[in-house]
């Protein structure tokens, strides 16, 4: 009877190592699998920061660039005043991303109170056109009142 008894704890012992065993193999499948993203993660950013640093040194290689007012108008649908900006120091084959990040740092705290409303990279004046506008209500429509009549 005492060896049925310690057999039959045995048995109970074994069976909750083989639960543990096969909690452990799934816990460490979904480890295998989140270090599998993880790596994958790594590597698409160190080739996104490769490609950053690359468009930065062959920028700083060909000069320093500047800001041109390319062109300027009111919009009369959305009620704004809107400017065109060459911006010519912001590498042409970096991430577009990046090129938000580096406008809203470096560029856009210059031209307040407009704000951001598109970016294009142009060919023909090689630098980004960078889109601001501001809120201006102008009544267009109305004929202007004069003196004269």
């Amino acid at each position: 009877m005492e060896n049925q008894r310690e057999w039959m704890q045995l048995r109970e012992q074994l069976q909750e190592k083989d639960k543990k065993i096969e909690t452990l193999i799934i816990e460490n499948h979904w480890l295998k699998k989140d270090l599998a993203a993880l790596k994958s993660e790594l590597e698409s950013e160190k080739k996104r920061l490769r490609e950053a640093v690359g468009a930065w040194r062959r920028k700083a290689q060909g000069g320093g660039g500047q800001w041109k007012c390319l062109r300027e108008g009111y919009h009369a649908y959305h009620r704004s005043h809107y400017k065109v900006y060459v911006v010519t120091d912001i590498p042409k084959d970096l991430d577009i991303e990046e090129v938000c990040v580096v406008l809203n740092e470096t560029f856009l705290p210059s031209v307040a109170p407009y704000r951001f409303v598109r970016c294009d990279y142009s060919t023909k004046y090689k630098g980004w056109l960078v889109e601001v506008s501001k809120g201006k209500y102008i009544d267009i429509y109305e004929p202007p009142t004069s003196a004269m009549g």
